[in-house]
């Protein structure tokens, strides 16, 4: 028989159904609001309605797609659809959980007579839902199920899945974990960044601009915090440091922060660094900042004063403006005059209020222009708006920059402890980054905050919870799906035509799939 009749007959068959389903549920709700149900009564039963007429449709249309998926297979083999003897009975059935609830339906199985032998073909099943029989849940379960996983513990997950779900979908939290640690696992790194057309619209149209070069300015830091993982097959848990990555821009206009990408990891120094390796070979921060047609970017790194930061990420950045977090330089000056000083003494504040003037100017001074008007809201917006074009007269050619300036000064202190010395051996090692009077007159932020607010949307808020233990694969599955989101490259990630056919590979082992590295074989991005 043709399939267009085939596809025809079975249209008929499911509206024919549908229509007595619907006829009856409406009778039903009618009769118990003309007896006097609640109104939530009335619209809980609603519900319960839709989801029932979903699952029927579900199943219908899931069935079109696996009798579609059998003529195919017929076709490729040679096989006559009228000589086959199609499979139907209740053992060639498939029980999928959906996001309205089980549902169930033929998996058009079917036998060809003409061959020797009885092999049952199966093809359909295996083509239509890949995840079969290793994962029972459908593609957008299994994606909400990702989603709920990424944002709360697991057995949060598994009640609000059933709440919003209007009590159809009851799965267990294990379940759940295993799902979504799977889904996290197959994310590449390049999903965890804007696409590269998407970075460069950024860059021409919402980016702050460098007030010497008139160029986009593009941000990027790096700083670990610490959470509880195992560490050995014996089940030990110990505090580990998990480092992060994050890029971002300004945008011109409002000055709020623009997530260009980021990403956690268990991984060390040198994991990072292959990262941003992999980053620059593959052109979405290339080492120059020239991303072609003209479009040429400032980048600026702007981090603490660990030592690997500068040899492992931004030395791979010749043009790149290193810049020392400037509370982190303002946290050693006053652990100094703390040591060196008695506590809310005067001439510990003079001190402070120095070293300040040396590294910042003149109050006032050299301040961070923003093209902006004030930011609206309660009690915003009442004071003047800052300059709107930066002041490079302060650029002069015989200033000192401000490490340069520090370190002279507090060469002249007569202080030959351990304290002087580590503070003078840090500024020393740091001074090439401190020069903040021309970072503040060339609009350049000199402070790592929107990185250390990445450790709390990124990380924390989900993974730093009370008794909570974390293996590293685990770890990276949730960071990869939570830095997906922040990416806002959700929907593309799970619209991918191949993602459930490269997600069956993974849910082949019954173990936690290994973390291979910061760029999968085999995903795109």
């Amino acid at each position: 028989m043709p399939t267009e009749i085939v596809l025809s007959r079975r249209v008929a068959l499911v509206k024919e159904r549908l229509s007595a389903e619907l006829a009856t549920v409406v009778e039903e709700l009618v009769t118990a609001a003309a007896t006097g149900g609640s109104a939530r009564s009335l619209e809980l039963g609603t519900w319960k309605a839709l989801m029932k007429l979903g699952r029927l449709l579900l199943a219908a249309l899931f069935a079109v797609r696996c009798e579609r998926a059998m003529l195919s297979v017929m076709e490729r083999r040679g096989h006559d659809p009228d000589t086959a003897r199609v499979r139907t009975d209740a053992d060639y059935h498939l029980t999928l959980t959906t996001t309205f609830g089980p549902v169930r339906f033929p998996a058009f199985a079917y036998r060809y007579p003409a061959e020797v032998g009885t092999t049952t073909y199966a093809d359909a099943r295996t083509e239509v839902f890949p995840l079969v029989p290793r994962c029972r849940s459908s593609e957008l379960c299994l994606e909400w199920e990702s989603r709920l996983g990424s944002l709360h513990p697991f057995r949060n997950a598994q009640n609000l899945l059933t709440f919003f779900t209007h009590g159809e979908v009851a799965l267990e939290d294990t379940t759940i974990a295993r799902h979504a640690v799977r889904v996290g696992n197959l994310i590449d790194q390049r999903w965890l960044y804007q696409a590269p057309e998407e970075f460069r619209r950024i860059l021409q149209e919402r980016a702050t601009r460098d007030a010497r070069t008139d160029q986009p300015i593009v941000y990027m830091s790096s700083d670990a915090h610490a959470l509880r993982r195992y560490v050995n097959e014996s089940w030990t848990d110990q505090w580990k440091m998990i480092n992060g990555l994050r890029v971002w821009c300004v945008d011109k206009d409002r000055g709020n922060i623009i997530h260009i990408g980021g990403q956690f990891t268990c991984g060390d120094a040198a994991y990072l660094r292959d990262v941003v390796r992999q980053l620059i070979a593959s052109g979405y921060l290339p080492a120059d900042g020239d991303f072609g047609d003209g479009l040429v970017a400032t980048y600026v790194f702007v981090a603490d004063g660990m030592p690997w930061i500068a040899d492992q990420l931004i030395s791979q950045f010749p043009g790149v403006i290193a810049i020392l977090d400037a509370y982190h330089v303002l946290q050693h000056i006053a652990e100094y005059g703390r040591t060196r000083f008695k506590s809310g003494s005067i001439q510990r504040n003079e001190f402070y209020e120095q070293v300040k003037r040396l590294l910042f100017g003149p109050r006032g001074a050299a301040s961070t222009p923003r093209s902006y008007g004030p930011r609206k809201g309660h009690r915003k917006g009442k004071k003047a708006a800052r300059a709107t074009t930066a002041d490079l007269s302060v650029l002069t050619p015989d200033r000192f920059p401000a490490g340069e300036a520090l370190l002279k000064h507090l060469e002249t202190v007569d202080d030959k402890s351990e304290c002087h010395k580590k503070l003078v051996n840090y500024v020393t090692e740091n001074a090439y980054r401190m020069d903040y009077v021309m970072y503040r007159a060339s609009g350049f932020q000199i402070g790592s905050g929107a990185m250390e607010s990445l450790h709390r949307t990124g990380s924390q808020a989900r993974l730093k919870r009370a008794g909570a233990r974390w293996l590293p694969e685990t770890l990276e599955a949730m960071f990869n799906l939570r830095m997906l989101e922040l990416a806002g490259r959700w929907d593309e990630f799970f619209a991918q035509p191949d993602l459930w056919q490269r997600l069956a590979h993974r849910f082949v082992d019954t173990a936690y799939v290994t973390y291979r590295g910061p760029w999968n074989s085999d995903s795109t991005g």
